[in-house]
């Protein structure tokens, strides 16, 4: 589990890091979709106890009020543990007219490596 972390928190660091060193002249206009993977009857990986779709939820939502913070506009395809079919999530993107989509997902082993 401990690697899952760690493997979030990467991606997480290095995806800042690269809106970072992005020069974005309005951020009023810059419109990010998070797609936090899975949700309601759908958990997604689960392992020791941790489900997938509750460790993406509150990654988007921190990641979101990251973004929120430094001006860019945030839309979720879910923000609390509901099911949103594949469609679902492909329509509130397209409608959305966003520059970025960002989908968060995580995996699981059993290996205590």
């Amino acid at each position: 589990m401990i690697s899952l972390r760690l493997f979030t928190v990467i991606l997480l660091n290095f995806y800042l890091f690269s809106i970072q060193s992005q020069e974005i002249k309005n951020h009023n206009n810059f419109t990010v979709v998070i797609d936090p993977g899975h949700g309601g009857k759908d958990p997604g990986a689960v392992s020791n106890g941790f489900y997938e779709k509750i460790i993406a939820l509150n990654t988007s939502l921190k990641l979101g009020q990251i973004l929120q913070d430094n001006g860019i506009k945030v839309i979720y395809t879910r923000d609390r543990d509901k099911f949103v079919n594949l469609l679902e999530r492909a329509n509130i993107a397209n409608k959305s007219d966003a520059q970025l989509f960002i989908s968060i997902h995580c995996n699981s082993h059993s290996s205590q490596a």
